[in-house]
């Protein structure tokens, strides 16, 4: 698509960049999240040897079935002979499964997969083993535990995970923390925020080190101590936002489902354009969720209503699909060697395809 001349591609539309406000923490006393006084719930190190949290092993878990399959290119943009791993999931609690808007990160080999109905952060490795898992807990008062819902997930450069955890998904509970947690559970630090309303989703910008999370019709910024940078978001025409990241020039790319599109603002919050639009040929997108930036500063989306992943130039312009999958993708991750790992809302899989 060219966002110069092609009118029925929706990639670049103008727009007064008067929609979208940039709101600084500093200065801005209309915002309407709201967060503690002088942070005191930011800096609170949690001690790494907390016996209450416990890494639980999976080596006698029966309840993960790995299926390998081998695909061809008549089921999508795969090689013949693709070998695929998809982790199905078998409960004996009915009525517990994965929840749809589960997130995942891969560092080092292992996979990560928030959970939210079981509250837990599932490990695996590769080629789909079911490696350890860990309760979402977070320290509160006089020692005690408190088990969280774990909404997304997101990784540092230090290999930390960033989980935004509520308490209980009622409208209109606000007790709402990221909590930062080491690779084997153990929480670290952890703020508070107020939701506004839905899960929120998170990302790490590890060039500038700061926390992107996406709150309702909000984009907001914050230091990893919880302070506040930034909230993006568009007043007169507010928009349903899922997922947010960062490309290599620090623009903010995120998904919304009101008109199925990306939008795409600059480091300071000023709307640059959008891409997409409602529809299902190539370069659409129908209820668009998660969203990368590749090594090659490709934009990747989760296209649930359409069942790929989609693949974009930095520009917004159609490349190809990277994946085709059966189930709707939710979420997905990038491994270092461009592995696909996906998340489906529909069949509650997780879906590894080794090169995308």
């Amino acid at each position: 698509m060219n966002a110069e001349n092609d009118q029925n591609a929706s990639t670049v539309y103008a727009q007064n960049y008067q929609n979208t406000r940039t709101v600084y923490a500093q200065n801005d006393q209309n915002t309407s999240t709201v967060y503690a006084q002088n942070v005191q719930n930011t800096s609170t190190v949690y001690a790494q040897n907390d016996q209450n949290t416990s890494t639980v092993n999976a080596q006698n878990d029966q309840h993960t079935n790995v299926v390998s399959n081998t695909l061809s290119k008549s089921h999508g943009p795969y090689d013949n002979d693709t070998k695929i791993i998809i982790i199905e999931d078998e409960d004996p609690k009915p009525g517990v499964k994965y929840r749809n808007d589960r997130g995942v990160v891969v560092s080092a080999g292992q996979i990560f997969v928030s959970d939210l109905d079981r509250k837990v952060v599932q490990v695996y490795g590769m080629k789909g083993k079911r490696l350890r898992k860990f309760p979402t807990v977070m320290p509160g008062e006089n020692g005690t535990m408190k088990t969280m819902l774990p909404c997304d997930i997101a990784i540092d450069g230090q290999g930390h995970l960033w989980v935004p955890v509520l308490k209980s998904n009622k409208e209109g509970d606000d007790d709402a923390y990221v909590v930062q947690y080491r690779q084997d559970g153990r929480p670290v630090s952890k703020f508070a925020f107020q939701t506004s309303g839905g899960y929120p989703h998170i990302d790490f910008d590890i060039r500038t080190n700061k926390i992107i999370m996406v709150n309702g019709s909000q984009i907001l910024m914050f230091h990893p101590n919880g302070t506040l940078c930034r909230t993006l978001e568009n007043e007169r025409d507010p928009l349903r936002f899922q997922y947010a990241t960062s490309d290599k020039n620090g623009n903010i790319l995120a998904t919304e489902i009101s008109q199925s599109t990306v939008q795409v603002y600059d480091s300071l919050g000023q709307w640059l354009f959008k891409f997409g639009g409602y529809d299902s040929g190539e370069g659409w997108l129908n209820l668009p969720r998660g969203i990368r930036v590749d090594s090659a500063g490709h934009i990747l989306v989760a296209d649930e209503g359409n069942r790929r992943v989609a693949n974009f130039t930095s520009q917004g312009e159609f490349l190809r699909n990277a994946a085709e999958v059966t189930a709707k993708p939710w979420n997905f991750a990038i491994g270092p060697e461009k592995q696909l790992v996906v998340t489906s809302s529909s069949d509650n899989t997780i879906t590894i395809i080794p090169d995308y």
